[in-house]
């Protein structure tokens, strides 16, 4: 008699929880990031539903743009209103031309959020003070504070909508 019932209960969970993500409705949103006009490059672009709570985020490309993923790991995101947080990942860039190796040479010696405790035990005196690559023309790093890191204090919203087009123009100024 147990078995039926934990058999039922499973399903019912299943359904329940399993289920429920694909029930979310979500939208194509696309943009592009920018700072005084200029593409913004190594950020993380992140969108908070203001009623729901809802997450969406992004990283956008050389080019400054992007296009949303919702927190459950589709693309896209809920209808609704949005405030936008722009956050560092490692040094945020202006990038005021094409990329070449050099900046991303530059950025990738420069980057150091990815650096863990287990990273730092296993590394050689020799690779801890190698000397970092000088800044390539055409690069600018922009301080965090210049970024907007709280969405409750963001002066930027966006309304996402059935109809669209759902493609967002952000510039920093």
């Amino acid at each position: 008699m147990i078995k039926p019932f934990f058999i039922f209960l499973c399903v019912f969970v299943f359904c329940v929880t399993g289920c429920s993500g694909n029930k979310v409705k979500l939208v194509p949103v696309s943009g592009r990031v920018t700072f005084k006009g200029n593409p913004l490059f190594n950020v993380r672009i992140e969108f908070f539903e203001v009623s729901s709570g809802s997450v969406a985020f992004a990283q956008p490309d050389f080019e400054g743009r992007f296009k949303l993923t919702h927190i459950l790991g589709r693309k896209g995101a809920e209808l609704g209103k949005y405030r936008v947080s722009i956050f560092g990942l490692g040094k945020p860039v202006l990038l005021g031309q094409p990329v070449t190796p050099e900046i991303l040479e530059y950025l990738k010696a420069s980057d150091d959020s990815n650096t863990s405790a287990t990273d730092l035990e296993l590394a050689t005196p020799k690779s801890i003070n190698r000397p970092k690559p000088k800044m390539p023309s055409g690069l600018t790093i922009i301080p965090e504070e210049q970024l907007i890191t709280n969405s409750d204090k963001s002066p930027i919203e966006v309304e996402v909508t059935k109809t669209g087009p759902n493609d967002f123009e952000i510039d920093l100024k």
